[in-house]
């Protein structure tokens, strides 16, 4: 199988005909699943306070295609590698989970700069987005795989 995910504005909501896609981003599928990655980027906040459309966000996608359950840490760290947090979570067999950085953990949410780190017990796909809240701009993140 081939082909790639694709995150953003489906086109004119009140048509569905994909004429104009205000932002788009793209991964290809994962073919290798991971215990352990690293995403690279977290933008979560004002990066200019006076106007509201610089606010950014990180978002992440977690998938367990596994039998059984995985349990999973997500640890966040700020630009100098100091944990800011972290989330233990579990997702059961087939299930997906996708959430805002900030949400999954509260101490992020004015995090500028920064990467984090997803472990889980069993192999598991992840991608990560970063965006603005004015929808001006959408990026994939794939993961750095460690293990």
């Amino acid at each position: 199988m081939i082909g790639d995910v694709i995150f953003g504005d489906p086109g004119d909501p009140d048509t569905g005909i994909p004429n104009e896609v205000d932002f788009a981003a793209g991964l290809p599928l994962q073919t290798t699943l991971f215990e352990k990655a690293i995403f690279s980027q977290v933008a979560n906040g004002a990066t200019n306070p006076e106007d509201a459309s610089t606010d950014t966000f990180t978002g992440i996608a977690l998938y367990n295609p596994n039998s059984n359950s995985a349990q999973i840490t997500v640890r966040v760290f700020d630009r100098e590698g100091v944990l800011v947090g972290e989330k233990s979570l579990s997702l059961s067999e087939n299930q997906r989970t996708s959430q805002l950085i900030e949400d999954l953990i509260p101490e992020t949410a004015d995090l500028i700069g920064g990467h984090f780190v997803v472990e889980s017990t069993r192999p598991i796909v992840g991608q990560a987005l970063f965006g603005n809240n004015a929808l001006q701009f959408l990026s994939a993140i794939p993961p750095s795989i460690v293990e």
